[in-house]
């Protein structure tokens, strides 16, 4: 194998409370586990245990939104719009659970606030014209299109896969 083959490594990575973001290349990647994950997947808030790639040039903003739990615990997420992005539902512990936002540690979130500097950096890079977007440098899940779009696609039926039989226990049949 050849270097070239190797999946690019994270730029910048931050890990949340049931989700870990990573900047790649010119994309954006939503890796949701952990308990917390499953625990929002068995309760029915969202999907807990999903991948979300966002193409940066697809971007129009970022937040960072912080509430309060019993008036004691600060809550932060970090919240990434884009066209077709899910709304905000008014309720902050919602719009923590939607698949393009991740909520920050309780703790130490500096790495969730340099990466909302990068991101915002290369957003104005591309408006600028300084760093053109790269068309086939990944999509918005689950919309897989161009040169990229039969490698994405097998890529994303593997992980499918994969989930399933972890989660049953029972071998998933090919298609």
């Amino acid at each position: 194998m050849t270097s070239s083959s190797h999946p690019p490594k994270p730029r910048v990575v931050a890990d949340g409370m049931g989700a870990r973001v990573e900047i790649v290349g010119s994309q954006v990647r939503i890796k949701r586990n952990g308990l917390l994950g499953l625990l929002i997947t068995l309760f029915g808030l969202g999907d807990g245990l999903s991948e979300k790639t966002i193409p940066i040039h697809r971007i129009s903003s970022i937040e960072i939104v912080r509430t309060f739990a019993f008036a004691v615990f600060c809550i932060e997420y970090i919240r990434f719009s884009f066209p077709g992005s899910p709304e905000a539902k008014g309720s902050d512990w919602r719009d923590a659970m939607l698949e393009h936002t991740v909520m920050m540690n309780l703790f130490d979130n500096r790495k969730f606030y340099e990466m909302k500097e990068t991101i915002e950096r290369e957003m104005e890079a591309i408006r600028r014209g300084d760093a053109p977007p790269d068309p086939d440098d990944g999509v918005v899940s689950p919309g897989p299109a161009g040169p990229a779009a039969p490698a994405a696609a097998a890529q994303w039926l593997q992980t499918t896969r994969s989930r399933l039989q972890e989660a049953s226990g029972w071998a998933v049949a090919r298609a």
